[in-house]
């Protein structure tokens, strides 16, 4: 039976087309190794809906991605002054604390990439929000008195 065609959106409608396009997305989602979020954020108004989709690797494969940035860091710890066991450690800096999760190598200045785990005083920023940060800055973080702070910037 063919489905009814979409006249005006309205609450059911909007719906009824979250749902059959979350149908279609997951299979091919699924074919491609991908997870596919959003679904139930869906807003409308009489002429047009909107529906913010994500895609993400899967679990495996963020795993991988994972694995290869520890490998990454623990080759390249020492180049910025760091110890290999560094990896996943949490820091405390000025606003909060952020745990290391890997390293540009090439870069000249930001240097570490880091995850924010917890503000501290009301910051603007999130637990789960990245950044890449010169190496001065986790060493005086760690105790490293002598290192010098210099600005940090959002990645994503």
């Amino acid at each position: 039976m063919p489905k009814a065609k979409v006249k005006k959106f309205d609450r059911s409608e909007a719906r009824r087309v979250a749902d059959e396009m979350k149908a279609v997305i997951e299979k091919t989602a699924s074919q491609l190794g991908i997870t596919v979020t959003g679904f139930d954020k869906w807003r409308y108004n009489s002429t047009a809906m909107t529906l913010p989709l994500e895609f993400s690797l899967g679990e495996k494969a963020m795993e991988a991605v994972d694995a290869a940035a520890e490998q990454t860091f623990k080759r390249y710890a020492s180049v910025f002054g760091l110890k290999p066991e560094h990896f996943g450690q949490e820091v405390n800096l000025h606003d909060g604390t952020y745990k290391i999760i890997g390293c540009k190598p090439k870069a000249t200045k930001n240097t570490i990439l880091v995850e924010k785990v917890k503000t501290r005083g009301g910051g603007a920023t999130k637990p789960g929000q990245k950044y890449v940060i010169p190496h001065g800055e986790i060493l005086r973080g760690l105790g490293d008195t002598s290192a010098s702070v210099e600005q940090y910037e959002v990645i994503d």
